[in-house]
């Protein structure tokens, strides 16, 4: 098309990782509160004000038909983690 450019450089390619998987991984990295049991929308704000330094996670919203992940880049090491980078060295 005229006055586009392809570029022939190679693209880098991320791995993408299912939402099931980030929030075991953030779990298993002791970054995630995972609410197990039903909360409603307006219960939300609250929950994440609760656990500030965590992301958080629930599993039931009422009415909704899917999980509710808050937090989940709020710090070096949790994008760290979502990098599989060494957490360690993720303030450099």
């Amino acid at each position: 098309m005229p006055g586009q450019t392809l570029s022939t450089a190679p693209k880098a390619t991320v791995a993408q990782m299912s939402l099931k998987h980030w929030v075991t991984q953030l779990d298993e990295a002791g970054l995630l509160c995972r609410h197990e049991g039903q909360a409603r929308v307006d219960e939300l704000p609250q929950i994440m004000e609760d656990h500030p330094d965590q992301a958080v996670f629930v599993e039931r919203v009422r009415d909704c038909a899917f999980p509710f992940l808050a937090n989940a880049f709020a710090s070096a090491e949790m994008c760290a983690v979502a990098l599989g980078c060494d957490r360690r060295k993720s303030d450099a």
